[in-house]
């Protein structure tokens, strides 16, 4: 006879009953006299037993435990025996598998995943290896030698040069064509109209910001572009924008000392010198770096490589001096203030509403329920979708979201912690440690998890059981040319350049095309990588 399922504290019974008596239903037709499995051994066999009411698996049902709960354990173990032949591969990366058919490989071994189903081959190899695909690359290859080669007699003949953009009269098309977009040609006539500029500049004194509002331009680093053209010297206003520009940083202080914390330094020199920490809280070993994107961009390859670790460097040097550094851009501050105002007050322990975890409820969240909640409440936005969503409910409001996938960067761990982010201004105390253990009951493995060293050391992993195992390079995100928006880097990835750019050209590396319309490169910190063995 099956067993009953075990009423979860956190699951209502009516709920449990329902499901027990479908499952009992579907069961009984396939037990012996004596309780055990007696059909189909098969993949569609525990597709029909472990899937939810759209053909989709169920964590709570596609488990060990569950299979041999209903006396299927038989099932189960055809299953786990495809499991360990599969390799590295997860049960429910197997089960893809076994439910397509087995797939091999033309060497004989099992077929790989990619991008989220089942391949034809193994690895890169076999399949660079084929010669279907080797004769259609060849073909490719030869059409594409043909066409270049008539291009680069046809533009020789014309033109003298071997490409078209190679001609300085295009060149300067181009970049018109581009600026035009950008400023408008009234504003363009006056910039570069070098008397006008000098005028305004040099004689009249007026700043690049008064300027850049008078003819209409977004950006002030646009005005400052056309005075280094012209040849004016520019520190001066320089340091008069960032005087400006330090209303982000004024802001963030006063909200800071809203919250009863009196003890607020600005421009602190002497803890890590001769750096500097815009804002220092000495009670809290906390600071935070105010990075003006236009600033802290790179506008060309020379500034890009002095600011790839720029931040990095600064971070650890907090970091060595006991001190959390927490960098925020002039973008996040403006645009996205009512999630960074409670990301500082659960940092300085100041959030306005407090939650024990013990007095919550754990539950399963819809995959755009949960979307949303961490694009609302998450400084990174939602991020990718996750193979599961688990939260925490009080008095009916969902509180704490976490998520959890397969993981996408270390295969020698089954699963990561992809986000968690609480309700804006409240804490869930102990929240991070409930759903984590919630999730750690009904899967087995090591778990991977990666922090934003420009925001976090990790502390909440080390609590949590997690080691630190390295810090990856710095990575990046893009700048729009006005300085108002920021791009992640998956945006401007060569493939998909030719439709975000005004003009891709294919000689020209990401970051060229890139610097060339007038995009800054704005570098963080790395990610710190987490491992819980287990």
């Amino acid at each position: 006879m099956a067993k009953r399922i075990r009423t979860k504290p956190f699951e209502k019974p009516e709920t449990v009953q329902k499901v027990q008596r479908s499952i009992d239903t579907l069961i009984w037709r396939y037990l012996d006299e004596n309780g055990s499995w007696d059909g189909e051994i098969s993949a569609a066999a525990i597709k029909t037993l472990a899937s939810n009411s759209i053909g989709r698996l169920e964590p709570r049902k596609f488990n060990e435990r569950f299979f041999r709960g209903i006396g299927a354990g038989a099932l189960w173990d055809w299953f786990a025996g495809h499991v360990a032949a599969y390799g590295d591969h997860s049960e429910r990366e197997t089960f893809q598998w076994l439910e397509a058919g087995s797939p091999h490989c033309s060497c004989g071994k099992p077929a790989r995943f990619k991008n989220g189903g089942v391949g034809r081959f193994c690895s890169s190899a076999c399949s660079l290896d084929s010669p279907k695909r080797k004769a259609a690359w060849e073909a490719i290859k030869d059409r594409s030698a043909v066409i270049n080669e008539q291009r680069r007699r046809t533009n020789l003949e014309r033109y003298g040069v071997e490409w078209v953009v190679q001609r300085e009269s295009q060149k300067k098309v181009v970049g018109l064509k581009t600026t035009l977009r950008l400023i408008g040609q009234e504003a363009y006539d006056k910039l570069m109209d070098k008397d006008w500029v000098y005028d305004e500049y040099v004689v009249q004194r007026k700043s690049s910001k008064m300027i850049a509002e008078e003819v209409g331009v977004k950006c002030y680093g646009t005005v400052l572009d056309y005075v280094r053209k012209h040849g004016f010297e520019f520190e001066i206003d320089r340091r008069k924008v960032e005087l400006s520009t330090s209303s982000v940083e004024t802001r963030v202080i006063e909200f800071i000392r809203s919250l009863g914390v009196s003890d607020v330094e600005q421009s602190n020199r002497e803890i890590i010198h001769p750096l500097e920490l815009d804002v220092y809280i000495p009670s809290h070993k906390l600071a935070f770096e105010i990075n003006g994107v236009y600033w802290h961009g790179a506008s060309n390859a020379e500034e890009d490589r002095i600011y790839r670790m720029k931040h990095r460097r600064k971070t650890e040097a907090a970091e060595a001096a006991g001190i959390r550094l927490v960098h925020l851009t002039d973008v996040e501050i403006i645009t996205r203030w009512d999630t960074v105002s409670s990301m500082i007050e659960s940092m300085l322990g100041a959030s306005p509403e407090k939650i024990p975890a013990r007095k919550c409820s754990v539950i399963e969240v819809p995959k755009a329920a949960a979307k949303g909640f961490l694009e609302e409440n998450h400084i990174q936005g939602g991020g990718t979708w996750c193979h599961l969503y688990l939260g925490l409910v009080y008095e009916d409001r969902l509180v704490a979201v976490m998520g959890f996938d397969k993981a996408r960067f270390d295969r020698s761990v089954p699963w990561e912690l992809t986000r968690f982010a609480n309700l804006r201004h409240t804490t869930v105390i102990g929240g991070f440690s409930k759903l984590l253990s919630h999730f750690e009951k009904d899967h087995e493995g090591s778990i991977v998890s990666y922090a934003d060293y420009s925001r976090s050391q990790g502390n909440v992993y080390l609590k949590n059981g997690f080691e630190r195992i390295s810090i990856s390079q710095p990575s990046y995100r893009w700048v729009s040319p006005d300085g108002r928006e920021l791009f992640n880097r998956h945006m401007f990835m060569r493939r998909n350049l030719a439709r975000v750019l005004t003009e891709f050209r294919e000689e020209e590396t990401e970051a060229q095309n890139c610097f060339r319309e007038g995009y800054r490169r704005l570098w963080d910190c790395g990610q710190v990588k987490f491992i819980k063995k287990r």
